[in-house]
């Protein structure tokens, strides 16, 4: 069941019982470091992307990727080396552009990938969701893990009032949420790969 912003906020106060304004106040920091505590920890579907950039660059930002999952170059799957492969590969090519075969190869550089020559290119992986606040209502986290980012916003307010219980309970119920969530993903991904296996896929 998803949430909004506003209905989470709402949660935190009713749960929290808190009502000095100073953790109120603080309620928007809570939700932002929970954010930040998923975007380490959990990978589910409402995460995933795709992106496709045109061939008009050798570097590309992939910044809003929190994992890759793959990469095609050209329509081939991507073959992922080092920055100074992709760099020996390019001086190859210019110098001698009869030489083919290499354009499917990658480098990751800092939140960039590089490719040997321009190229298409479609990027699938998990991104990061944009942060949720009273303008933007909604994301993958309030789409897909809700409870983890209420109880998570909660383990951090108990930090906040120095209720070392609450946050450790609270933090206790985040985590089981969220491996509980992770195994989901990861069983779907298994039950999808032994289904195509199963019927001749492979």
């Amino acid at each position: 069941m998803s949430t909004t912003y506003s209905n989470l906020v709402t949660a935190i106060k009713a749960y929290s019982g808190r009502t000095d304004s100073q953790t109120i106040n603080a309620i928007p920091q809570f939700i932002a470091a929970a954010q930040t505590k998923l975007d380490s920890e959990l990978r589910i579907g409402t995460m995933s992307s795709t992106t496709e950039y045109p061939a008009d660059s050798t570097r590309l930002d992939a910044s809003s990727f929190i994992t890759i999952e793959t990469v095609l170059i050209g329509g081939l799957v991507g073959t992922l080396t080092t920055m100074a492969d992709i760099t020996a590969l390019r001086k190859v090519t210019a110098d001698r552009p009869e030489i083919a075969g290499y354009d499917f190869h990658y480098s990751m550089n800092g939140n960039s990938i590089e490719l040997v020559k321009p190229n298409e290119v479609e990027i699938t992986g998990y991104q990061k969701p944009l942060r949720i606040s009273d303008a933007n209502q909604t994301n993958a986290y309030t789409d897909g893990a809700e409870n983890a980012l209420l109880w998570y916003s909660l383990g951090y307010l108990g930090v906040f009032a120095r209720d070392n219980d609450a946050a450790g309970s609270w933090s206790a119920m985040a985590e089981s949420e969220v491996e509980t969530l992770n195994a989901t993903r990861e069983q779907f991904q298994l039950t999808g790969a032994a289904k195509v296996k199963k019927n001749g896929g492979f």
